[in-house]
């Protein structure tokens, strides 16, 4: 049995496979919201305020 694969096969792999990587990624908004979910877990050391919602964090 030949396993072997010609460029063509494998740019053709390579292809699906980037699709589908790049299908999983969230879209800009989605990471905009992942982030602020994880500015929003570091508090200020001295305030009970984590940094986003106290401000230090812009857009």
């Amino acid at each position: 049995m030949n396993t072997t694969l010609t460029q063509s096969e494998i740019n053709a792999k390579m292809s699906v496979e980037k699709q589908a990587f790049l299908d999983k990624q969230p879209t800009n908004k989605g990471m905009e919201e992942i982030i602020i979910g994880h500015l929003k877990n570091i508090y200020d050391p001295e305030l009970p305020v984590n940094i986003y919602d106290l401000g230090l964090v812009y857009k």
